[in-house]
């Protein structure tokens, strides 16, 4: 589990939302992550501390999205946001974060091969005793993080590519659940899960409900 060192002082601890496939929740659990990381009142270090990182890496040929156009902007061999004009604009994840409570949100954009470099440059716009959650899969392929989760939401049984590269890092995977979730979906995402090699610790939750009982007693462990 991560966050063995979560009370050290003077640290910037580094949380990773991946996701199994598009459209699982990401979003939403970096928003309940944010809303819990910067409430003072909470029990976990680094109280409001925290800050936001959206990383969005080239593809390569055929794109989730279809013609998104991001891919196209992106200019090698990276690009780094943090503009509040573009940073805020309605809709979009960086907004969210913002407006969940990140001090500050940053946007990588970067070609795979230059993902490592333009990782340690967008670390460096943050301060080094904060908390960085950090939207994306491809973190994981270049840089150690202090707590790796995964969403995915049933019935969805996709895997992106970059999903299944990065299954070994993952400590948590969170089921996003709803009030139309059944315990059949529930139980069928467990069983597939364990069929695909994730393993790890499974927690079931509503990110667009903020819950920080949950996130306290689930997904961060005091020491």
């Amino acid at each position: 589990m991560g966050f063995t060192n979560f009370s050290l002082p003077k640290k910037m601890k580094l949380i990773s939302v991946a996701g199994t496939s598009s459209n699982v929740g990401k979003t939403a659990v970096c928003e309940s992550l944010i809303r819990y990381l910067s409430d003072p009142d909470n029990k976990t270090c680094n109280k409001g501390n925290v800050s936001a990182l959206k990383i969005t890496t080239r593809h390569q040929g055929f794109c989730s999205k279809g013609s998104c156009g991001v891919c196209d902007s992106i200019k090698y061999p990276f690009v780094i946001v943090d503009d509040e004009a573009t940073i805020d604009q309605e809709g979009k994840d960086t907004a969210r974060f913002k407006s969940a409570g990140a001090r500050k949100v940053v946007w990588l954009l970067s070609f795979p091969e230059t993902l490592s470099d333009g990782v340690s440059a967008a670390l460096d716009y943050f301060n080094t005793d904060e908390t960085i959650v950090i939207e994306g899969n491809s973190i994981l392929s270049v840089h150690d993080v202090d707590l790796a989760i995964m969403v995915t939401r049933p019935p969805q049984k996709d895997i992106k590519k970059s999903a299944s590269k990065i299954f070994q890092k993952i400590d948590t995977v969170i089921i996003n659940k709803d009030s139309t979730t059944s315990s059949q979906q529930i139980k069928d995402s467990q069983d597939w899960l364990k069929e695909i090699g994730l393993n790890s610790l499974l927690v079931e939750m509503n990110p667009y409900e903020y819950d920080p009982v949950l996130l306290q007693n689930r997904l961060f462990k005091l020491h």
